[in-house]
C-alpha cells in the first residue's frame, strides 16, 4: 500500500497528517511525502518523522505543482493500491484496513468512503454520505453521479488499484483546481468502484487551500478543461455498459459550468473575460443547455449570457451591484455579517 500525499508550506498542519497514517490499524504501507518546494519548515518536520519511521520517504521538487507532485510519487510508488492524502487533510484509523479489505472484497480497482468536512474553526461542518441509499455498493454508475454532482468523491477518500493506471492515467501538470476530479473520472470511466458507508476520511477547510481561494475565473476554466480531458479519455476508453450515461453526464455539466461562469462574470462585471468565453464557442453550449420548457427567468438568463450586448450586460452588472449594495447596508443595519 503506498499512500501519497503532496505538500507546499503545510508547516502547522502535516504533522497531524503524518500521524493520521502512523496511527492506521493496517501498518503494511509506505508514505511518500512529496515536498513542492516548502519554504516554511515543512521539509524539518517531515525530516523528522522519517528519521523515526523508515516507511516515511521525503521527495523534494520545485514547485511544479501538486499534480506533478503526486505524478513524482506515482512513479516512485511499490504497493499494489494506492492511496492519496494532502497534508492538511485526515484519516480515521481504520480508513487503510476497512477500504483494503472490502475492495479485495468486492474484486473492484478503485472505491472511496463516506467523509466528514473540517471546517475552518476546528469543527465537523457536515457529513458526506455519498451513496444516497448509505449501504455498501458496488457500482457501474458513480462515474456519472460523480460529473454531474449528484455524489462527491473527494481525493482523501478514495483508494485504486495501481496496474489500473497504466501509463495513461496521471494528474494533469500545471492544472491547480480540478486535476483531481479529471483524475478520479478518468479512473471511474475503466472500472466499477465499491462505497464503502463508514465515515473514514476528513476533509479540511482551511484558508488558502485551493477550495477556499479568493475566485478568479481563470481557476475555474481550468476545472472545465478538466471536465473535458476526462470526457475525451471517456469517449475512447469507458466500458460500452456505461459510455453513453457517462457521455450525456460530462455533456450536461460542461454546459452548465460553461454557462454559469460566463453569467457570473457578466453579472460581476468582468465583460471582457465573458468575451473571451463566449469567443471560443461557448455560445452555442450554452444554449444548448436550456431544457425543452425552460422556465422565463432561466430563458432571460442564458438569451442575456449568449447575446454579447454589451450595453445590456453593463446594465445588468450595475442593477446586481445596486443589489448587493442595499443587501450590505440591510444587513448592517440589523447587525448581521454582511458575508
Amino acid at each position: 500500500m503506498s499512500v501519497i500525499m503532496p505538500v507546499y508550506n503545510l508547516e502547522e498542519y502535516i504533522s497531524a497528517s503524518i500521524h493520521a497514517v502512523s496511527r492506521q490499524t493496517f501498518s503494511a504501507w509506505e508514505l511518500l511525502i512529496v515536498d513542492d518546494g516548502s519554504t516554511d519548515g515543512t521539509g524539518a518536520v517531515i525530516d523528522s518523522f522519517a528519521a523515526r519511521d523508515p516507511r516515511i520517504v521525503r521527495i523534494s521538487q520545485a514547485g511544479a505543482g501538486a499534480a506533478a507532485a503526486r505524478n513524482a510519487a506515482i512513479a516512485r510508488a511499490r504497493g499494489e493500491w494506492l492511496a492519496f492524502l494532502d497534508g492538511d487533510d485526515l484519516w480515521y484509523p481504520p480508513f487503510l484496513a476497512t477500504m483494503l479489505a472490502r475492495l479485495e472484497a468486492n474484486g473492484t480497482g478503485a472505491g472511496f468512503c463516506a467523509h466528514t468536512v473540517l471546517g475552518s474553526a476546528g469543527r465537523d461542518k457536515r457529513h458526506i454520505v455519498n451513496n444516497p441509499g448509505a449501504r455498501e455498493a458496488v457500482s457501474d454508475a458513480f462515474l456519472a453521479d460523480c460529473v454531474t454532482n449528484r455524489i462527491w468523491v473527494f481525493i482523501g477518500a478514495f483508494m485504486v488499484r495501481k496496474a489500473l493506471l497504466g501509463e495513461t492515467i496521471r494528474f494533469t501538470p500545471g492544472c491547480t483546481f480540478g486535476e483531481d476530479s479529471e483524475f478520479r473520472n478518468k479512473v471511474l470511466a475503466i472500472t466499477p468502484a465499491c462505497y464503502v458507508p463508514e465515515v473514514l476520511s476528513i476533509y479540511r477547510l482551511r484558508p488558502g487551500s485551493a477550495t477556499n481561494r479568493t475566485w478568479r475565473w481563470q481557476v475555474f476554466v481550468q476545472d472545465i478543461h478538466g471536465l473535458e480531458r476526462a470526457r475525451e479519455f471517456a469517449r475512447l476508453n469507458c466500458r460500452g455498459g456505461i459510455r453513453e450515461t457517462a457521455l450525456k453526464a460530462f455533456d450536461d455539466r460542461l454546459r452548465h459550468e460553461k454557462f454559469r461562469l460566463v453569467y457570473k462574470l457578466i453579472k460581476w462585471g468582468d465583460l471582457p473575460a465573458a468575451r473571451l468565453l463566449l469567443a471560443d464557442g461557448w455560445g452555442r453550449e450554452i444554449a444548448a443547455a436550456l431544457p425543452a420548457r425552460p422556465k422565463l427567468g432561466n430563458r432571460l438568463k442564458v438569451w442575456l449570457a449568449c447575446s454579447e450586448r454589451r450595453l445590456w450586460w453593463r446594465l445588468y452588472a450595475a442593477c446586481w451591484r445596486l443589489l448587493v449594495l442595499l443587501r450590505i447596508t440591510r444587513m448592517r443595519h440589523i447587525g448581521e455579517t454582511p458575508y
